[in-house]
């Protein structure tokens, strides 16, 4: 999941650099809170299910409500490639930690997943919309403490050789996180956007939400 991230990440660079016109997504954090493992699967769905989440990660989530100016809905039947979500730590930006899971979140499915589905696009895009505003979730681990090599073109500093430990619960720190699309001819990328510590102690302090209280926001 990671090193195909990094591969759509570079793609992306690529494109810009190399004639690819370049657009901007226009995005802004509305929200944070902690998520119980167990009632993960109402906001990633089947993601849950992939091996490195089942085996590699311990501990709850940190979901963040983001709104942007663009519907990625419509955005995703416009453009073929998929939504991607890529974060790091905001004073670490050349370490490289596993911090988030899938792309781009709606009602439990990543975005690109609504092309699939029968259910009418444009019903989902009204339901969603406010104040000029689209409403999507992305999704972060909160804790990794294994020692898991990273793959050589995902090294950015050669003195890291394994995935950065963090524990978010014990040592917050500020993230910094993109979205965008890499596609062959016009390439999509939003402002980056700062969730800091103050917020995720603010998340860890408040309520955890169990599965009665998903998605009622």
């Amino acid at each position: 999941m990671i090193r195909s991230m990094l591969k759509i990440v570079f793609w992306g660079s690529f494109f810009v650099l190399f004639g690819c016109r370049f657009k901007s997504i226009d995005m802004k954090i509305d929200d944070a809170y902690i998520v119980k493992k167990s009632d993960i699967r109402a906001y990633v769905g089947d993601d849950i299910d992939g091996d490195w989440v089942k085996k590699r990660i311990d501990g709850d989530f940190l979901v963040v409500d983001i709104s942007t100016k663009q519907d990625l809905v419509l955005f995703q039947k416009q453009h073929t490639a998929g939504m991607f979500h890529q974060a790091h730590f905001c004073q670490q930006p050349m370490i490289v930690s596993p911090l988030v899971i899938g792309g781009v979140y709606l009602k439990g499915k990543e975005v690109i997943k609504y092309l699939w589905a029968s259910s009418s696009l444009h019903d989902v895009k009204n339901s969603q919309k406010e104040s000029g505003w689209y409403k999507y979730n992305v999704v972060f681990f909160t804790r990794f403490d294994q020692d898991i090599p990273l793959y050589e073109e995902q090294i950015m500093d050669k003195r890291q050789k394994n995935y950065e430990k963090f524990d978010l619960r014990k040592q917050p720190e500020d993230i910094c996180f993109e979205i965008g699309n890499a596609g062959m001819m016009v390439s999509y990328l939003s402002n980056t956007a700062r969730l800091t510590k103050d917020q995720i102690k603010q998340a860890f302090e408040g309520e955890i939400i169990s599965s009665s209280d998903t998605l009622k926001k």
